[in-house]
């Protein structure tokens, strides 16, 4: 009996199902079975997905315990994860000929669709990244451990620094669902948000297009409150229906027709 190492969810689960009904299809197709059972099995129901990304408060924080963790590059890792939403995998095989520091530009070459993505290097992270390869000139990895050789799992010394800085609920993928939350909240459009962040399609990234609704109706509610110091009387309330000369509406016309 096949067992997995983690619990894993619907959407696994049911590419795993996909993935059997084929074969089994493909058995019958060749005679060696009569039916495909694996037809019967209904798919999971599968969620929209996580959407947690960390707040205003949360990344300073965040960022403070990655400089004490016992984990000596986490913090870089992190500030580059933040910067260019770049996926774990990616991350991990990033090698220093996948930088190019004058056009600013980092070629993901191992991503989750199998398709290379270009991640921008921002003013931000350029210093970072600079840190890293003054200090380490013999390594072919952007991420390496002092013999040279690729940082494979950080996990854990990810998951301790997020309890020290008092955050819940947040795995490193969310670091990606941040990336691309501030973008939108910054005002950066849908399909450039796509491009940015490297998805083939726009629909996870159309998950997030109510945060750009909300940070502009915040930003409108802001315009308000400094307006309401100048004009007290602006306090949202109509005037009176006596001082309304509101014209009355008349439908059955002939003559307006």
């Amino acid at each position: 009996m096949l067992s997995r190492r983690h619990v894993v969810g619907p959407a696994t689960v049911n590419r795993d199902l996909a993935l059997l009904r084929n074969m089994l299809s493909k058995a019958v197709d060749w005679e060696y079975l009569k039916e495909n059972a694996a037809k019967k099995i209904k798919p999971y129901p599968e969620s929209s997905g996580r959407e947690r990304y960390l707040s205003e408060d949360e990344i300073p924080r965040l960022l403070d315990a990655c400089r004490h963790s016992a984990n000596p590059i986490l913090y870089e890792i992190v500030v580059t994860a933040l910067n260019t939403g770049m996926r774990k995998g990616e991350l991990r095989s990033l090698t220093w000929k996948d930088v190019d520091f004058e056009r600013r530009i980092i070629t993901a070459r191992e991503t989750k669709n199998k398709t290379v993505h270009h991640a921008q290097i921002n003013d931000l992270l350029l210093p970072t990244l600079q840190t890293l390869w003054n200090s380490k000139p013999h390594s072919d990895y952007v991420f390496s451990k002092p013999d040279g050789t690729a940082y494979g799992n950080w996990r854990r010394s990810f998951e301790t620094t997020c309890r020290r800085a008092g955050i819940t609920d947040f795995c490193f993928h969310d670091l990606r669902h941040t990336y691309l939350s501030y973008l939108i909240m910054s005002g950066v459009g849908i399909r450039a948000a796509k491009e940015l962040i490297g998805h083939k399609t726009m629909k996870m990234v159309l998950r997030y297009s109510h945060l750009s609704n909300a940070h502009l109706q915040a930003a409108a509610n802001r315009l308000g409150e400094e307006l309401g110091k100048f004009a007290p009387a602006l306090d949202g309330q109509s005037r009176k229906a006596s001082n309304i000369n509101a014209p009355v509406a008349q439908t059955d016309r002939a003559s307006d027709f």
